[in-house]
Protein backbone atom coordinates (compact mmCIF):
# COMPACT_ATOMS: atom_id res chain seq x y z
CA UNK A 1 0.00 0.00 0.00
CA UNK A 2 1.81 3.10 -1.25
CA UNK A 3 5.25 3.19 0.38
CA UNK A 4 4.75 0.70 3.22
CA UNK A 5 7.05 -2.31 3.50
CA UNK A 6 6.28 -6.03 3.73
CA UNK A 7 9.24 -7.81 5.33
CA UNK A 8 10.99 -10.57 3.31
CA UNK A 9 9.15 -13.49 4.95
CA UNK A 10 5.85 -11.65 5.15
CA UNK A 11 4.16 -12.89 1.98
CA UNK A 12 5.15 -16.49 2.72
CA UNK A 13 3.63 -16.29 6.20
CA UNK A 14 0.50 -14.60 4.84
CA UNK A 15 0.02 -17.34 2.24
CA UNK A 16 0.77 -20.27 4.56
CA UNK A 17 -1.59 -18.88 7.18
CA UNK A 18 -4.48 -18.60 4.73
CA UNK A 19 -3.86 -22.10 3.38
CA UNK A 20 -4.36 -23.50 6.89
CA UNK A 21 -7.91 -22.10 6.94
CA UNK A 22 -9.38 -22.58 3.45
CA UNK A 23 -12.82 -21.30 4.49
CA UNK A 24 -11.48 -17.88 5.51
CA UNK A 25 -11.79 -14.85 3.22
CA UNK A 26 -9.49 -12.39 4.96
CA UNK A 27 -6.14 -12.48 6.73
CA UNK A 28 -4.96 -9.62 8.93
CA UNK A 29 -1.55 -9.06 10.49
CA UNK A 30 -1.18 -7.16 13.75
CA UNK A 31 1.32 -4.36 14.21
CA UNK A 32 2.05 -5.21 17.83
CA UNK A 33 0.69 -7.18 20.72
CA UNK A 34 0.44 -10.66 22.14
CA UNK A 35 -2.59 -12.91 21.89
CA UNK A 36 -3.81 -15.62 24.22
CA UNK A 37 -3.01 -18.27 21.61
CA UNK A 38 -0.32 -18.62 18.94
CA UNK A 39 -0.70 -17.25 15.44
CA UNK A 40 -2.25 -17.97 13.05
CA UNK A 41 -5.74 -18.55 14.35
CA UNK A 42 -9.19 -18.10 12.91
CA UNK A 43 -12.07 -15.97 14.16
CA UNK A 44 -15.72 -16.35 13.26
CA UNK A 45 -17.51 -13.31 11.79
CA UNK A 46 -19.09 -12.56 15.17
CA UNK A 47 -15.76 -12.89 17.01
CA UNK A 48 -14.00 -10.64 14.49
CA UNK A 49 -16.68 -7.94 14.71
CA UNK A 50 -16.71 -8.09 18.49
CA UNK A 51 -12.92 -7.79 18.61
CA UNK A 52 -12.92 -4.88 16.16
CA UNK A 53 -15.53 -2.77 17.95
CA UNK A 54 -14.94 -3.73 21.58
CA UNK A 55 -11.23 -4.61 21.89
CA UNK A 56 -9.04 -3.14 19.14
CA UNK A 57 -9.70 -1.78 15.65
CA UNK A 58 -8.94 -4.95 13.71
CA UNK A 59 -10.62 -3.79 10.50
CA UNK A 60 -8.70 -0.50 10.37
CA UNK A 61 -5.62 -2.31 9.06
CA UNK A 62 -4.54 -0.98 5.67
CA UNK A 63 -3.99 -3.06 2.49
CA UNK A 64 -0.31 -3.77 3.21
CA UNK A 65 -1.40 -5.73 6.30
CA UNK A 66 -4.17 -7.68 4.54
CA UNK A 67 -4.53 -10.74 2.35
CA UNK A 68 -7.79 -11.61 0.57
CA UNK A 69 -8.95 -14.92 -0.87
CA UNK A 70 -9.41 -13.96 -4.52
CA UNK A 71 -12.69 -15.82 -5.14
CA UNK A 72 -14.39 -14.21 -2.14
CA UNK A 73 -12.86 -10.81 -2.90
CA UNK A 74 -14.44 -10.99 -6.38
CA UNK A 75 -17.75 -12.30 -5.02
CA UNK A 76 -18.34 -9.10 -3.05
CA UNK A 77 -17.20 -6.92 -5.95
CA UNK A 78 -13.73 -5.95 -4.72
CA UNK A 79 -12.95 -2.44 -3.52
CA UNK A 80 -15.71 0.14 -3.90
CA UNK A 81 -13.25 2.91 -4.74
CA UNK A 82 -14.20 5.05 -1.75
CA UNK A 83 -11.32 7.16 -0.55
CA UNK A 84 -10.04 6.95 3.05
CA UNK A 85 -12.43 4.19 4.22
CA UNK A 86 -12.08 1.65 1.40
CA UNK A 87 -9.89 -0.74 3.39
CA UNK A 88 -12.14 -0.74 6.47
CA UNK A 89 -15.19 -1.10 4.23
CA UNK A 90 -13.95 -4.22 2.45
CA UNK A 91 -12.81 -5.77 5.73
CA UNK A 92 -16.31 -5.28 7.14
CA UNK A 93 -17.86 -6.88 4.04
CA UNK A 94 -15.58 -9.92 3.99
CA UNK A 95 -15.59 -10.50 7.75
CA UNK A 96 -19.41 -10.42 7.86
CA UNK A 97 -19.67 -13.42 5.53
CA UNK A 98 -16.59 -15.53 6.19
CA UNK A 99 -14.01 -16.27 8.94
CA UNK A 100 -10.98 -14.05 9.48
CA UNK A 101 -7.42 -15.32 10.01
CA UNK A 102 -5.29 -13.48 12.54
CA UNK A 103 -1.71 -13.65 11.26
CA UNK A 104 1.52 -13.12 13.17
CA UNK A 105 2.48 -9.63 14.28
CA UNK A 106 5.08 -7.28 12.80
CA UNK A 107 5.18 -8.62 9.23
CA UNK A 108 4.94 -5.12 7.78
CA UNK A 109 6.36 -1.67 8.37
CA UNK A 110 3.73 1.06 8.24
CA UNK A 111 5.53 4.18 7.05
CA UNK A 112 3.93 7.25 8.62
CA UNK A 113 4.27 10.75 7.15
CA UNK A 114 2.20 13.83 6.41
CA UNK A 115 1.59 12.89 2.78
CA UNK A 116 -0.21 9.61 3.44
CA UNK A 117 -3.95 9.07 3.00
CA UNK A 118 -4.76 8.69 6.68
CA UNK A 119 -3.19 12.08 7.40
CA UNK A 120 -5.13 13.64 4.53
CA UNK A 121 -8.35 12.14 5.88
CA UNK A 122 -7.73 13.37 9.41
CA UNK A 123 -6.71 16.86 8.26
CA UNK A 124 -9.75 17.23 6.00
CA UNK A 125 -13.41 16.30 6.29
CA UNK A 126 -12.83 12.96 4.53
CA UNK A 127 -13.52 10.68 7.49
CA UNK A 128 -16.36 12.87 8.72
CA UNK A 129 -18.12 12.52 5.38
CA UNK A 130 -17.58 8.80 4.82
CA UNK A 131 -17.10 6.92 8.09
CA UNK A 132 -20.57 7.04 9.66
CA UNK A 133 -22.38 6.17 6.39
CA UNK A 134 -19.95 3.27 5.89
CA UNK A 135 -20.87 1.76 9.28
CA UNK A 136 -24.57 2.35 8.70
CA UNK A 137 -24.37 0.56 5.36
CA UNK A 138 -22.36 -2.33 6.82
CA UNK A 139 -24.83 -2.81 9.67
CA UNK A 140 -27.81 -2.75 7.31
CA UNK A 141 -26.64 -5.88 5.48
CA UNK A 142 -28.44 -9.07 6.57
CA UNK A 143 -25.17 -10.95 7.08
CA UNK A 144 -23.85 -8.48 9.68
CA UNK A 145 -23.15 -10.69 12.73
CA UNK A 146 -23.82 -8.09 15.45
CA UNK A 147 -27.12 -8.02 17.37
CA UNK A 148 -29.37 -5.01 16.86
CA UNK A 149 -28.66 -3.44 20.26
CA UNK A 150 -24.90 -3.44 19.61
CA UNK A 151 -25.33 -2.04 16.12
CA UNK A 152 -27.40 0.81 17.55
CA UNK A 153 -24.85 1.53 20.28
CA UNK A 154 -21.93 1.63 17.83
CA UNK A 155 -23.83 3.90 15.42
CA UNK A 156 -24.73 6.21 18.30
CA UNK A 157 -21.07 6.40 19.31
CA UNK A 158 -20.01 7.33 15.77
CA UNK A 159 -22.79 9.90 15.54
CA UNK A 160 -21.34 11.46 18.67
CA UNK A 161 -17.89 11.58 17.06
CA UNK A 162 -19.32 13.12 13.88
CA UNK A 163 -21.33 15.67 15.85
CA UNK A 164 -18.23 16.66 17.80
CA UNK A 165 -16.35 17.28 14.53
CA UNK A 166 -19.25 19.34 13.22
CA UNK A 167 -19.23 21.50 16.35
CA UNK A 168 -15.50 22.09 15.89
CA UNK A 169 -16.05 23.12 12.26
CA UNK A 170 -18.68 25.63 13.37
CA UNK A 171 -16.82 27.07 16.35
CA UNK A 172 -13.08 26.57 15.85
CA UNK A 173 -12.97 26.89 12.06
CA UNK A 174 -15.79 29.46 12.12
CA UNK A 175 -17.61 27.82 9.24
CA UNK A 176 -21.22 27.24 10.39
CA UNK A 177 -22.44 26.85 6.81
CA UNK A 178 -20.14 23.84 6.21
CA UNK A 179 -21.06 22.46 9.63
CA UNK A 180 -24.76 22.62 8.73
CA UNK A 181 -24.11 20.88 5.42
CA UNK A 182 -22.54 17.93 7.20
CA UNK A 183 -25.23 17.98 9.90
CA UNK A 184 -27.89 17.56 7.22
CA UNK A 185 -25.91 15.14 5.05
CA UNK A 186 -25.29 12.77 7.96
CA UNK A 187 -28.91 13.09 9.15
CA UNK A 188 -27.91 13.98 12.70
CA UNK A 189 -30.36 15.21 15.31
CA UNK A 190 -30.22 17.94 18.00
CA UNK A 191 -29.76 15.20 20.60
CA UNK A 192 -26.64 14.01 18.74
CA UNK A 193 -25.17 17.51 19.08
CA UNK A 194 -26.18 17.67 22.74
CA UNK A 195 -24.53 14.30 23.48
CA UNK A 196 -21.40 15.45 21.66
CA UNK A 197 -21.21 18.57 23.83
CA UNK A 198 -21.47 16.43 26.98
CA UNK A 199 -18.82 14.10 25.59
CA UNK A 200 -16.49 17.04 24.91
CA UNK A 201 -16.96 18.41 28.42
CA UNK A 202 -16.10 15.04 29.96
CA UNK A 203 -12.90 14.96 27.89
CA UNK A 204 -11.49 18.06 29.61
Amino acid sequence: DSDDIIYPTGLEIFLNSMERFPGAALGITSFIGQEEKPYPFVMSPEEAYQYNFYTRGLFDTGPSGLIFRASMFREIGGFSGKRYVGDTEINLKLAAKWPVVRIGASLIFWRQHEGQEIAAGVNSTGYLELQLPMYQEAFSRPECPLPENKKAAIIQFHKKIAARQIIKIALQKKDPKLAMQFYNKLALSPSDLFNAVLFMKKSY
